[in-house]
């Protein structure tokens, strides 16, 4: 009889003194584009990423602001790193403590990238150069968005969507001659016949 009281009385200390579980995770999503009168649609969306965050039941909008800083951090590496031609190790699925990559992808297919498939530089170039097949020097604008519930945008005040987006570059330089010879929209088909 006096095991039971002792028991319960352990138990809730227990629970009393165990600090709070990191019991829910939100999320954010976040894209690079390019933009410009050279550009199909004039906006292509060239990488996708997603990110979430993880805290207490209480704070969902904390567990979105460490997910926008997850995203934040990718999206300087990809720019900074650009011409490594590789997705950086701040992008890659599962990186991140509290904050973390569920998933980074390219969109499209983009075949005959003089640098591989992972290459951001050489998507913005094809993007610029290759629908309209372009020789001459163009500039276009690259820019990235970030998407979500408060929180977001990285402040955890306001609308339900939030936003976060700002320019990486505004005027990207891009000789298409230059990258046209060098193969960025596929070989050029060669006349067999005289």
């Amino acid at each position: 009889m006096t095991r039971f009281p002792l028991l319960l009385l352990g138990l809730f200390a227990l629970a009393l003194g165990s600090p709070a579980r990191a019991d829910i995770t939100r999320g954010c999503r976040a894209s690079i584009m390019v933009m410009g009168p050279e550009i199909t649609a004039n906006l292509q969306r060239l990488i996708e990423m997603d990110a979430s965050g993880t805290c207490r039941r209480t704070q969902p909008n904390q567990c979105r602001l460490r997910a926008h800083q997850t995203l934040r951090a990718c999206i300087g590496a990809l720019w900074v790193g650009r011409g490594n031609h590789a997705i950086p190790a701040a992008c890659q699925t599962g990186m991140g403590g509290s904050g973390r990559m569920n998933w980074t992808r390219w969109v499209g297919i983009s075949p005959n990238l003089p640098h591989g498939p992972n290459s951001l530089v050489d998507r913005i170039r094809r993007e610029a150069c290759c629908p309209t097949r372009r020789f001459d020097v163009v500039h276009v604008r690259v820019r990235y968005g970030i998407t979500g519930d408060d929180g977001c945008s990285g402040s955890a005040g306001g609308r339900y969507e939030t936003v976060d987006q700002d320019d990486l570059d505004t005027r990207y330089r891009i000789d298409c001659g230059r990258q046209q010879a060098l193969g960025i929209c596929g070989s050029v088909p060669r006349r067999t016949n005289p």
